[in-house]
């Protein structure tokens, strides 16, 4: 738990450094540290694991326990009594072994100081035998120092006793942040701010970003801010500034560069200002020839360092700490005033030169030396991984290993002979039963020691495991090359040192971290076996860290067991050896998903000791084809890749590995990805073949262009695979071929050229092969690629790419010339021979291209003819279709307008004068003008008087209306006399009405007498001219009725326009049959009714004219009382709302008609739509056209070799005429040519012909008018237009039939159709679903069963029909608790023999044969008359279900034509020999199971 893994040190101050520090020194013991909720229950975790075996440390776990719940008891902090006189510059380190700083001599070295220090334990006799009051003196010797002041261990102006540990420190303007990571490294708690990894929230140009930061600053220790020098910097031109004008020059004032870095500079200033004033340490880096050194912000900082602080200027060549070049570097530091003034120049050296030494190790950004710069600068070479140096110090154990050249050797076999170790074990074990053989040796030879178990799960916590449990597949880990150098170094240390795995009883070893494997990775499936029960299977065990240490356990132990070491190591190398028989690994808490285990990998491995490595674009690659495997996608895991911050968030890569990743991705070909895997395997990434800067460059991209002075040779030179190819052959060949000594890796630059180079080779082979005979070239390519490979030709071929010239020579190349010399006859005859293949080539190409052609144009004007003839056939419907929805529509939009305009309704004469209120409410919604200029005018048409009680109720509810207001009036028509009705009636209604309307107390002075004319009256016409009606008004209401001001009140209404009688007509309900009534069909009385809408039209404008102040801002609510069968004043009123809307002495007009009668509201109210969707939905802008606008003809295709002349397709003289002369192709060009020809005579030419046209214009088609071409196939008829009247199902449906728990409710519709439904508000109102089977659904009522040989009429006769013995009856046997069941004749047969013999018992197996002939009894036909319903029957609509099938009678055929369902007949059996069935009654049956849903309806068909 303590060790030297663990520092501490405290720099204590003196007294007179006390007196300087602000606010008083803090007295007796200090308050522990919070403890936050996760880092205790990090503790506790420890203590169970600890606890447990292998550790079995309980003592240890109940300290931990005590320790963080706070219950153990502990020294509190000290509390310092007195100081000592001096501290010292140097802390020594106690450790022999530890580094000294560079700059110190021996001299510089002081004892460590003897302090004397005060506890807070209330018995100090525990601490010391003084006994003193005043605490214990104890004498401490300060150790080694921890990695935080190894920075600070020069630094004696930093109080590191005052802070809380550990140091805070911020990097500003960072850039990828490694001086940041560094100090972290070495115990820093850091922050690197920069606009690269922060974005907005990092911008030191915004104010309040600024002010944020310099907040959370002020409990920082060290700040270091390192502002770009892109606009101060002495090397850029043109120049932004000068010394001169540090601001930036006169001419650059604008460029926003400058203006941007100025206000950067100025908020730096600000917060490093604030910041030394709050005695936090600054720093600032720049060039020693920037221009930042003369700002006048910098400037005034320094100034005011020098009054009241300490600063520091310090001049650096970053070549003096290992970098390649000079760097000349300034830091300026600054402090304000808190410790004396000797000491500050001091700290603010040792501090600049530490961040030197820091960022010169690191390379601050990419931009100031890549991630290889340590490398790149060491003087002497060290291994990739670090593990080199490990096996060098085991030189003197290994030259005394007699077997160790011979292992190795073995090993480098291994290695090379199989592409690395993973492929040579799946060569060795390929299969499950070689896995286990190999797994039960190791077993043997490397046995678990006493004390240990195997572990068998993966829980969290630390396993056990045995190194035949680990996986060699590649598949088993998080890896996906591994570098020979680095596996041969590691088997090597392995075999010198064992296997270290315990991360508890070793320093600087870490777990590996375990996981189960996961199948979807391997290709084939990967099978395991269990060797010890209850543990993890043979090759079962997978690493989220550590597969590479487990293939390397598992090459050591393979070696030992191949060359017979057990017994050595068990004797010379024990520890060795029982470090190969238990392993120990590690299973994290909180078991996260595969994706975050291959995340988790990269910080793994960074965070190492052993096996740390530098990152690998294969391994990358690996990892991201695992993350595929669990549903991401490549854009979603690299969508981004080529941006810096996107690669570090995904697998923690620079720009160059992740551009490198990016290629290996999406451009390089697999067979290149294999060469170079080959090759980072064989040498490393960091000293191998090609750098991750190569494999990202664009060059290495198909279809990447480079960049030349011809645009030609560029396009042509764009890489494909197989110049790709060629690259990865010669980049890794190349490095093969040379000495260590002399090998390079390619980088970006090498590989740009030499892309260049194998695609221009690629070039010139094709050329040759097109100067030389096939034979030659086969004979001379295998020469003139290995002369390539030697790169014989490669500066010939980058001149190429850089001349660009029109025409390559490959005679000017010595090596070319001489194979064109030496077949040069060859070359000669192969030329002529050449023309002529190709001129017959170009005949043939020429005769496919044009066929080709000819088909495609064929093909496309099949695809034309099918859409325009398809268009021209459903041009008809679309016409209908937009028809009836624009007929819907505007039906729904005329009910709206009648709705409030011209109301038609049922009411009865009580409810008269509320229905009146109602209409003129809403009318008001639509026509709202005030009371006073609202008139009501009642009529009562008496013309054809109805009842003397009829009268009275109407008079009466008309006269409680005028006595409403005295706006309110009544014309009353009086009856007229017609043929039919006698002199004494007429009297005695006219008698009746004036009697009542005295009664009522209604005013009946205006008698009006009304004129009527008829244009052109025929003369067998006698209706009478003249007619009787009183204008009412109220006699109880004081006032003038305006009425009276109207010339209708003087008493008579000449030229009243009659209708003349051949234009009566009788309105109908909608759909009814005898819509259309000849005008001479009609009665005397309904002749006589007839007056036409214009006569209504005059009556009401006389009544109005003479009125004053009428306007449109009137308002006359016309009301007919009694709305007869005629639409006089319904049309009426739609001409007065029509004509008086343009006068503006007419009021508006509202109507409104009553009638009891529900056939006469039907009929007015269908005849009123009707009018209205001709006359106002027509000119209504939202109707839209009547009919759509003529479709456009489909366009036209384009084609290749035919062209369009005029209308119509044809081919032109010189594609006619193209092989006439040739032998081989004429007569087959001249088929085709036939055959396109008749083609277009057969297809298209009739749809050009033919045309399509609407209703509304244009040209009639063959087909009529409005309809499709019927000269064209395939003749399709034309539809008629039909309008479809809408009609509630309550007004379509006939009877019903109530349902019952086990039965659904039948519906008989008016055309005798039939549907099924669940009631839902009575039987079947807590059901969810109803099934049934076959069972009755009508029965029919009373009848007479008799025997006819005479023809029936099965429309109202059922007959029974049994010709088989498996015909269905419904049969009831003789026990009276059986119900009727349905079965066939030879199964009641059956059920009665069986009845009547008791052998035939169940149990009884006895073979009968019970099938049987039918023979009818009587002679003739046997059939059922249903009694017809009676009239209370057919009134109340509800059927009994037993009587409801006489309601078919007439029609019987509708039901016996409905599928699924049968007449079936009620039988009674005698089963005494001869058995006789007898038929009593019919009934209608469903034969079929189906299962109800609520809500719909189920139609028989």
């Amino acid at each position: 738990m303590a060790d030297r893994a663990c520092y501490s040190r405290v720099t204590f101050l003196t007294a007179d450094d006390v007196k300087r520090l602000d606010g008083p020194c803090p007295k007796g013991n200090l308050a522990r540290r919070p403890k936050p909720a996760k880092y205790v229950k990090m503790i506790k975790q420890l203590a169970d694991a600890v606890e447990k075996a292998p550790f079995q440390m309980r003592a240890a776990a109940e300290y931990l326990r005590g320790w963080v719940e706070e219950s153990q008891r502990l020294a509190p902090s000290l509390d310092i009594s007195f100081m000592s006189t001096s501290v010292p510059d140097i802390i020594t380190p106690a450790l022999s072994g530890s580094p000294r700083p560079d700059a110190l001599s021996d001299s510089d070295v002081e004892e460590p100081p003897v302090v004397r220090l005060k506890t807070g334990w209330e018995d100090s006799s525990k601490l010391s035998d003084s006994g003193s009051d005043d605490g214990a003196e104890l004498t401490l010797t300060w150790q080694e120092p921890d990695p935080v002041n190894d920075v600070l261990a020069e630094m004696p102006g930093l109080r590191v006793a005052g802070r809380d540990m550990p140091v805070r420190m911020a990097e500003v303007f960072a850039g990828c942040g490694a001086l940041s990571k560094e100090m972290s490294r070495r115990g820093f708690v850091t922050k690197a701010v920069d606009f690269l990894l922060g974005g907005p929230e990092h911008d030191m140009s915004n104010d309040g970003v600024c002010q944020t930061l310099g907040d959370e600053f002020l409990k920082y220790t060290y700040v270091h801010f390192a502002p770009p020098c892109n606009t101060f910097s002495a090397a850029r031109y043109p120049k932004l500034r000068t010394k001169q004008y540090p601001l930036g020059l006169p001419e650059h004032q604008d460029d926003p560069q400058l203006r941007l870095a100025n206000k950067i500079i100025e908020n730096m200033s600000k917060m490093a200002k604030r910041l030394a004033d709050n005695y936090v340490i600054v720093s600032i880096e720049n060039p020693r020839s920037s221009v930042l050194w003369h700002h006048p912000k910098i400037v005034a900082l320094q100034a005011q360092a020098r009054a009241h602080g300490f600063w520091d200027t310090v001049d650096l060549d970053y070549c003096q700490f290992g970098m390649e070049y000079k760097k000349a570097t300034r830091l300026l530091t600054v402090q304000h005033n808190r410790f004396p003034e000797e000491e500050g120049p001091s700290f603010l050296s040792c501090l600049a030169k530490n961040v030197c030494k820091t960022i010169s190790k690191m390379g601050k950004r990419a931009s100031g030396g890549g991630g290889n710069v340590s490398a790149r600068s060491a003087k002497k070479a060290k291994s990739e991984d670090g593990i080199g140096e490990l096996v060098d110090k085991e030189r003197d154990t290994i030259a005394h290993l007699p077997w160790w050249d011979d292992v190795m050797k073995s090993l480098d076999e291994m290695m090379v002979s199989h592409d690395g170790l993973p492929n040579f074990f799946m060569a060795r074990f390929p299969d499950l039963d070689s896995r286990k053989e190999f797994a039960q040796e190791l077993s043997q030879a490397f046995p678990l020691p006493d004390g240990e178990c195997l572990s068998n799960d993966f829980t969290p916590g630390i396993k056990t495991w045995a190194i035949w449990q680990g996986c060699f597949h590649i598949q088993g880990g998080n890896k996906g090359v591994v570098i020979s150098e680095y596996m041969k170094n590691l088997v090597m240390l392995i075999l010198t040192q064992g296997c270290k795995t315990d991360a508890t009883r070793t320093p600087g070893v870490e777990f590996p971290v375990l996981q189960p494997l996961v199948p979807a990775y391997f290709e084939v499936e990967w099978k395991t076996a269990s060797i010890v029960p209850k543990t993890y299977e043979c090759q079962g065990l997978a690493f989220t860290k550590g597969w590479t240490r487990s293939l390397g356990f598992l090459t050591a132990a393979y070696l030992i067991l191949k060359h017979e070491l057990v017994e050595f190591y068990q004797k010379s190398l024990p520890n060795q050896y029982r470090s190969f028989c238990v392993l120990k690994g590690l299973v994290p808490e909180n078991a996260r998903s595969e994706l975050d285990c291959i995340t988790a990998n990269r910080d793994l491995t960074m965070a190492s000791v052993q096996t740390r490595s530098k990152p690998n674009a294969f391994n990358a690659l690996h990892q991201l084809q695992r993350r595929l495997k669990h549903g991401e996608t490549v854009e979603q895991v690299i969508g981004h890749m080529e941006t810096g911050k996107s690669l570090k968030s995904i697998f923690g890569l620079s720009g160059a590995e992740g551009a490198a990743v990016f290629n290996l991705v999406h451009h390089l070909p697999t067979a290149c990805k294999n060469i170079y895997e080959r090759g980072v395997a064989e040498f490393g990434i960091v000293k191998g073949p090609i750098t991750h800067a190569g494999l990202g460059c664009h060059a290495m991209r198909v279809n990447f262009a480079p960049d030349l002075i011809a645009s030609d040779w560029s396009a042509n030179m764009k890489n494909t695979q197989s110049s790709l190819l060629l690259v990865a052959e010669r980049i890794v060949g190349d490095f093969k071929a040379l000495p260590p000594g002399l090998r390079k890796s390619a980088g970006a630059p090498e590989v740009q050229r030499l892309t260049r180079i194998a695609r221009a080779w690629e070039i010139c082979l094709n050329k040759f092969s097109g100067l030389v005979p096939h034979k030659t070239m086969v004979e001379e390519l295998p020469i003139l690629k290995d002369m390539f490979a030697k790169r014989v030709f490669d500066d010939w071929l980058h001149n190429l790419t850089e001349e660009c010239p029109a025409e390559i020579n490959l005679g000017s190349v010595p090596e070319f010339h001489k194979v064109l010399c030496k077949h040069q006859s060859s070359i000669e005859k192969e030329a002529v021979e050449r023309a002529k293949s190709l001129q017959l080539q170009v005949q043939t190409a020429t005769f496919q291209k044009m066929e080709d052609d000819l088909e495609r144009d064929t093909k496309a004007l099949k695809e034309w003819s099918a859409q325009e003839l398809q268009r021209k056939q459903s041009w008809n419907s679309i016409v209908l279709t937009h028809k009836r929805r624009r007929y819907v529509k505007g039906l729904a939009a005329v009910r709206d307008f009648a709705s409030t305009s011209l109301r038609v309704k049922t009411v009865e004469v009580p409810a008269l004068e509320m229905e009146i209120a109602s209409f003129r409410s809403s009318a008001d919604t639509v026509h709202s003008v005030p009371l006073e200029k609202r008139l009501l005018l009642m009529v009562l048409d008496f013309t054809a008087p109805p009842s003397l009680s009829e009268i009275d109720a109407l008079v009466q509810a008309g006269c409680n209306v005028l006595h409403q207001d005295i706006r309110n009036a009544m014309l009353v028509l009086f009856p007229q006399k017609y043929s039919g009705q006698s002199s004494k009636a007429n009297l005695a209604a006219a008698r009746r009405i004036e009697d009542m309307l005295l009664k009522c107390n209604a005013n009946i002075d205006c008698d009006i007498a009304l004129h009527y004319t008829v244009e052109g009256m025929h003369a067998n016409d006698r209706r009478q001219l003249g007619a009787r009606a009183r204008l009412v008004y109220s006699d109880s209401l004081a006032g003038d009725s305006p009425w009276m001001n109207g010339l209708g009140a003087r008493g008579k209404v000449s030229e009243i326009p009659l209708i003349r009688i051949k234009e009566m007509k009788r309105l109908c309900q909608p759909g009814a049959v005898g819509d259309i009534v000849e005008s001479w069909n009609l009665s005397p009385a309904e002749r006589v009714q007839q007056k036409g809408p214009k006569a209504v039209l005059k009556i009401a404008q006389v009544l109005l004219d003479g009125m004053t102040g009428l306007g449109p801002d009137h308002r006359l609510d016309l009301v007919e009382l009694q709305l007869g069968g005629v639409p006089d004043w319904v049309e009426g009123s739609w001409q007065m709302k029509s004509t008086w809307a343009s006068q503006p002495d007419k009021p508006q007009v509202a109507y409104g008609g009553f009638c009891r009668d529900m056939a006469i509201y039907k009929s007015i109210q269908g005849h009123l739509e009707a009018t209205l969707m001709q006359e106002w939905w027509e000119l209504q802008h939202v109707a839209g056209p009547p009919e759509p606008t003529d479709s456009a003809p489909v366009d036209k295709p384009v084609l290749s070799l035919a062209s369009w002349d005029g209308e119509s397709p044809s081919l032109s003289d010189i594609v006619l005429s193209k092989f006439d002369n040739d032998e081989t192709y004429s007569s087959k060009w001249n088929a085709k040519v036939s055959e396109f020809r008749e083609f277009v005579a057969s297809t298209v030419a009739p749809l050009l012909e033919a045309s399509v046209s609407s209703d509304t214009g244009g040209a009639t088609p063959k087909g009529g008018s409005g309809g499709p071409d019927m000269s064209v196939a395939p003749y399709v008829p034309c539809t008629p237009e039909v309008t479809l009247p809408a009609i509630p199902i309550s007004e379509m449906r006939l009877f019903t039939v109530k349902a019952v728990p086990k039965l659904p409710a039948l519906h008989i519709m008016k055309d005798y159709t039939v549907f099924m439904s669940l009631d839902m508000d009575g039987v079947h109102k807590n059901t969810s679903t109803l099934s049934i089977g076959p069972c009755e659904l009508l029965g029919f009522n009373i009848g007479d069963i008799q025997s006819s040989d005479a023809t029936v009429d099965l429309e109202n006769v059922i007959q029974w029909k049994c010709s088989s013995d498996v015909e269905k009856v419904a049969v009831q046997l003789d026990d009276p608790s059986s119900t009727r069941e349905l079965m066939t004749i030879a199964e009641v047969r059956f059920k009665a023999f069986q009845k009547n013999l008791p052998d035939l018992g169940d149990g009884v197996e006895v073979e009968a044969f019970m099938r049987c002939t039918i023979q009818p009894k009587l002679d003739g036909n046997v059939i059922y008359t249903p009694q017809a319903l009676s009239d209370s029957q057919l009134a109340g609509g509800v059927l009994k279900r037993a009587a409801a099938g006489a309601a078919f009678l007439g029609r019987l055929s509708k039901l016996t034509s409905l599928k699924s369902t049968k007449m079936v007949w009620d039988s009674v059996l005698k089963s005494e020999p001869p058995a006789t069935l007898r038929p009593t009654k019919p009934k209608f049956y469903l034969m079929k199971s189906i299962t109800l849903e609520p809500g719909l309806f189920y139609q028989l068909k």
